[in-house]
């Protein structure tokens, strides 16, 4: 497991000489788990998108990539934020997730899961233990909330697949975020008529549990600029203010200026409905 801290500025908690009685708000740290348990769905690149936008806002997050094949998430952030690399398949690799979280008790936790491990995670007895340590090992003001964001595209697996998850291991969830991933529809989310007419949609989304949101297509284009060297790679924000590597034209460098801001509408909808804290 490797981490990579860059020094960060936090705001200020003391409380305001004029008000004496006023009492620090403790910090709620949230386990944000980015899934969808299909190849190609967009799990990392959501997870990169998540984490620029929630770094750009000045959170203080850390990052841990399970994708041990192809960890572009952590080719992103390592040396910006904490980050740490985890096969979660391996007998311990649970454990070392809990082992970064609790090490990192002042950050926002963002997991990028691998595809297919939703099987393990609703079946086996790891995942349930590792909530198990959360629940024991913290108090009820203290204990950190698990958010579950699931990725989908337009075929009935993705909404099959997030029922299945809900079922085994729903209630480990404080809050589920169904992100449709508009690459798949031209950024139209109207095409995602299986998720948008599901009835598990109507039923997280009356019940206040969950809530679905859209983030855009980035233009190929820039895409190919931003990703061509995996060496190269850096949070999106950055590498606009690194021209001499990526060489952007005008058109590519407003696109990814652009869409930054598109996902920040999005984003925003997260940061409200899970309450995320500074």
């Amino acid at each position: 497991m490797t981490g990579t801290t860059k020094k960060e500025t936090k705001p200020s908690n003391a409380a305001c000489a004029e008000c004496p009685t006023a009492q620090p708000h403790p910090f709620r740290q949230r386990i944000i788990f980015v899934s969808g348990d299909k190849g190609g769905v967009g799990k990392s690149t959501k997870t990169q998108a998540l984490s620029n936008n929630l770094r750009d806002r000045g959170y203080s997050i850390a990052v841990i990539d399970t994708d041990t094949r192809n960890p572009d998430v952590i080719r992103m952030f390592e040396g910006v934020v904490p980050t740490a690399g985890i096969n979660l398949r391996k007998e311990d690799g649970w454990m070392d997730v809990i082992d970064f979280i609790t090490s990192h008790p002042d950050k926002h936790i963002l997991v990028s899961l691998p595809a297919g491990i939703g099987e393990s995670m609703c079946q086996g007895m790891e995942f349930k233990e590792f909530c198990m340590f959360f629940d024991k090992k913290y108090s009820d003001e203290t204990r950190p909330e698990l958010v579950l964001v699931w990725v989908i595209n337009l075929f009935i697996d993705s909404v099959n697949l997030l029922s299945k998850t809900m079922t085994a291991i729903g209630d480990k969830f404080q809050k589920v975020v169904v992100v449709r991933n508009l690459v798949f529809s031209d950024n139209n989310p109207d095409l995602f008529q299986l998720w948008n007419e599901s009835p598990l949609k109507k039923d997280l989304e009356s019940k206040g549990r969950g809530i679905t949101v859209d983030l855009p297509a980035l233009h190929l284009r820039t895409m190919t600029r931003l990703f061509h060297e995996p060496e190269d790679l850096m949070p999106f924000s950055e590498a606009l203010k690194q021209d001499e590597i990526f060489q952007f034209s005008k058109a590519e460098a407003f696109k990814l200026e652009a869409w930054i801001h598109h996902v920040d509408d999005g984003v925003a909808k997260i940061r409200d409905f899970v309450g995320l804290e500074n």
